[in-house]
């Protein structure tokens, strides 16, 4: 191992609470970063429940004779559009007012 030269100060190790009262402009960017990823994953959630609410309709069987959409798929369709659009724009929202 390397030697320390003479006049060299050992740092003490500091405790676990010691570093936690210390916030660092690093540990705000982290913070800052975790709330943008969140972000993001809302938006991309409500994203796909907004396409699912277009896609699933499109899939489902209709009757063979008047090729109409059954009642059912049309309320699924309807209900995760409107889920994923009321989620969409409460995510923007609250992003708007709480993080900047």
């Amino acid at each position: 191992m390397a030697q320390l030269p003479d006049n060299s100060i050992i740092p003490t190790p500091l405790s676990s609470n010691e570093l936690s009262a210390d916030p660092t402009e690093l540990a705000k960017y982290r913070s800052l970063a975790a709330g943008d990823r969140t972000l993001m994953a809302w938006i991309r959630t409500s994203l796909s429940l907004i396409g699912f609410g277009f896609g699933i309709p499109n899939y489902c069987p209709r009757d063979r004779y008047t090729y109409e959409l059954s009642h059912s798929a049309e309320i699924v369709g309807v209900a995760l559009l409107v889920i994923g659009l009321v989620s969409f724009i409460g995510v923007i929202v609250k992003s708007l007012i709480f993080l900047r």
